[in-house]
């Protein structure tokens, strides 16, 4: 029984981190983005341009900011991986 009620927590612990996995969408002309809910109730939205192999970060909150960021380090998350595809 105790196997069985174990099985059970592992399966619900991968289902609901899968639930949660960001999905990268693709928009007009070669653009690209995601949305990551960050802390203290604002968002973080990563954007790439394939064209021009460029990577923007745009912080939503009381104070946005938008800033360019190296692609190579946006690659490293699971979900850019194939999108950015121009870096090693």
């Amino acid at each position: 029984m105790k196997g069985i009620i174990q099985a059970i927590l592992v399966s619900s612990l991968l289902l609901a981190s899968s639930a949660h996995a960001v999905k990268v969408k693709e928009g007009k002309d070669n653009m690209y983005w995601a949305s990551y809910d960050s802390f203290s109730n604002s968002t973080v939205k990563y954007i790439v341009d394939t064209s021009s192999r460029l990577c923007y970060a745009l912080h939503l909150s009381g104070a946005s900011g938008f800033t360019l960021i190296p692609c190579e380090a946006l690659a490293k998350r699971e979900e850019w991986k194939e999108i950015i595809s121009w870096v090693n």
